[in-house]
């Protein structure tokens, strides 16, 4: 299964990617990386999957991302982005 987890490098975001990973599925992270969430723990949060193939960061707000690729490349979607 390929999911697509918008908040991914949140608290919740990152533990649902790491879930989803070590289960074998493929994850498209999106997170916009905002001054409201340090940079730096967002970063923290995905470090242990973001080198793993099957983790896809896309680094970007979710109001300017073309959504419409990314869900031809999905089957399910987690939306956590607030």
């Amino acid at each position: 299964m390929n999911y697509l987890v918008t908040g991914a490098a949140g608290f919740i975001g990152s533990h649902l990617c790491k879930k989803l990973i070590h289960g074998g599925a493929n994850v498209i992270a999106l997170d916009a990386f905002t001054d409201f969430y340090s940079r730096s723990i967002k970063e923290s949060n995905i470090q242990s999957v973001v080198n793993n193939p099957q983790f896809e960061l896309i680094p970007a707000d979710i109001l300017e991302t073309d959504l419409d690729n990314l869900m031809d490349k999905v089957d399910v979607v987690f939306h956590l982005a607030a």
